[in-house]
Order: structure tokens, then sequence, then C-alpha cells
């Protein structure tokens, strides 16, 4: 497998389970926590898959 492959196949388990996720939470009432926010995809991801829930984000590392 290539790494072009390799890194296709780890972003789309990556999707996978923030959809699995988003959807596992969608009929709960309350805030969602995302832990480790990097440079922000996954958190843009949430807010396309939960627009109307306030999303936390916690990273341990400031980025200007």
């Amino acid at each position: 497998m290539s790494r072009l492959e390799s890194m296709r196949r780890r972003l789309t388990a990556q999707i996978d389970g923030i959809n699995w996720a988003a959807e596992t939470i969608a009929p709960l009432n309350g805030d969602v926590l995302e832990l480790g926010l990097g440079n922000g995809r996954t958190y843009d991801h949430l807010r396309d898959r939960l627009p109307n829930r306030r999303i936390w984000v916690i990273d341990r590392i400031l980025q200007p």
C-alpha cells in the first residue's frame, strides 16, 4: 500500500468515526466536547454535522 493510500485510509476512518459519533449523539441534548483541536479540521466537520450544537474544544497548545 502506498503512503498516499495509507493516508486516505486513515482520513476515511477518522471521518467515519466522527460521523458515527455525531449520529449517535444527535438525538441527545447538550454541548459537544472535542479534545485535541489541532488545526481544526475535525471541529469544522463537527460544526457541519451538528450545526445547532455548541461545541467546546480543548487543546494542550494554543496556536496563534
